[in-house]
Order: C-alpha cells, then structure tokens, then sequence
C-alpha cells in the first residue's frame, strides 16, 4: 500500500501523470512528510501508558518507526525525495509557482533528515550517493532557510566528514575571536584622546596579533575621565562570536 502511495506520488510529480497536473497543491509532499516524521515523546507516553494496562503493547514499535520501516521499502522513494527537492532547473515541475516550490522542497528536505535520525533509514540514504550529493547542492541553493537547516541536518546525520568540519569551523571560529579579544583589550587611549588608529598602529599594538590586523583596519576612538580602554570596531563580522 506504502509503495503504491510512493510510486502513486512520484508519477505525479514527474511520471504519466504530470501532464494532467499543472499546477501541484503545496501540501503535495504532506502525506510523505506524515509517514516519516518522528514523534518521539509521544510515543514514549503511549508506550508508557500501554505498560500499565496492557505490557505486550508496550513492546512493539513505536507506530513511527513503522511508518519508517513501510516507506524504507519502496524503491521509489529515494528518487521521489532528490526530484522533490526541485535542484534540477530543467525539471518538469521548474515552472510551478515559488510558494508551491518552497513549500515542497522543505518537505522533501524534511523527510530526508527525518530518515536520516533513523537507524535503518540512515543506512539506506548512506548508500545512495545522489541523496548525499543533492543535500551538499541544497545547502547552497535552498530556496528557504527551512529547506537549509534540514539539509545540514542531513548531512550532519549521514557523513561524518560534516561533523567533524563543523567543529574544525567553529573552533577556528573562537579562536580568532579570541585573538581579537586580546588585540582590543591591549589597546589603551589617554584621557582626551580620540582619533583613528592606522594599520601600522594596531600591528604595533601586539605583535602577536600582527596577522590577525592585517586583516582588519580598527576604527578606535576614546575619551573620558582617565586612561581607558577602548574597543575596535571590525571590519570582517564573521569574527564576532
């Protein structure tokens, strides 16, 4: 039944069936996106609720992981994900209305990172290359932000390799805000002082940072009461934390 439902969706959407669909409704991936979604704490209250009255419900799956299980099989769903995501500019569907394409990739993305979180749905998606390589062209090419972060999910889920450049990024990240931290905090403006530092001035400042300011051209200015410190304004934003 699973099946049909699948191969029933992707004849619409690209198959027999599409010339006689002009325009597709937005929920069109809904009934996909249902079957593969996780509802965890639910189905931990359910299970809960079944081991007071009954213990043998208590064992079976969860009715998600069912659902998961049902779609897994259809060897039409992987094809029915990587064309819903609508990455191809010659697609059948490319003329559909922006709402409709948004509306759809997002799902599409949606039930792709729903699977990848799931065990034998991660094995699955792990060993089709043209899933991996359309979430990596989704990722820049997203049509919402949504559709984005479900691609990066995705990704994060299927291939270690983004895991662990994400914490190379992010440790980068904090260190060279780090050194900017200590740039500004060795910068020290007189009383009545105010002015614009020079490259020059700021590569003075700690030679330590001198890489780090050859990138940047702090703007500092300062006045009070007595010696003070005075921060930079940045010219490369990514620094900031």
């Amino acid at each position: 039944m699973v099946d049909d439902m699948i191969a029933g969706q992707l004849d619409e959407f690209s198959g027999v069936i599409a010339a006689f669909t002009a325009e597709l409704p937005s929920f069109f991936m809904c009934l996909v996106v249902h079957l593969c979604i996780s509802v965890s704490h639910c189905c931990r209250c359910v299970s809960a609720r079944a081991s007071m009255t009954d213990r043998t419900d208590a064992h079976r799956p969860p009715a998600q992981d069912v659902n998961k299980q049902l779609v897994l099989r259809s060897p039409e769903l992987t094809k029915l994900l990587t064309e819903a995501l609508l990455l191809d500019p010659e697609h059948v569907r490319r003329d559909q209305s922006e709402d409709v394409k948004c509306a759809i990739q997002r799902d599409a993305a949606e039930c792709i990172m729903q699977l990848a979180l799931y065990e034998l749905g991660r094995e699955t998606l792990q060993n089709v290359p043209e899933v991996l390589d359309a979430l990596h062209m989704l990722v820049d090419k997203a049509l919402t932000e949504e559709a984005r972060r479900n691609a990066e999910g995705a990704l994060m889920a299927l291939d270690p390799q983004e895991v662990a450049h994400a914490v190379a990024v992010d440790q980068l990240h904090v260190m060279m805000s780090c050194a900017f931290l200590s740039l500004s905090a060795s910068i020290k403006v007189p009383h009545g002082a105010a002015g614009t530092l020079t490259k020059r001035a700021c590569e003075q400042t700690s030679g330590r940072s001198k890489k780090l300011s050859s990138a940047l051209w702090p703007s500092c200015s300062g006045a009070g009461t007595s010696v003070r410190q005075t921060k930079c304004s940045l010219k490369t934003p990514m620094l900031l934390v």
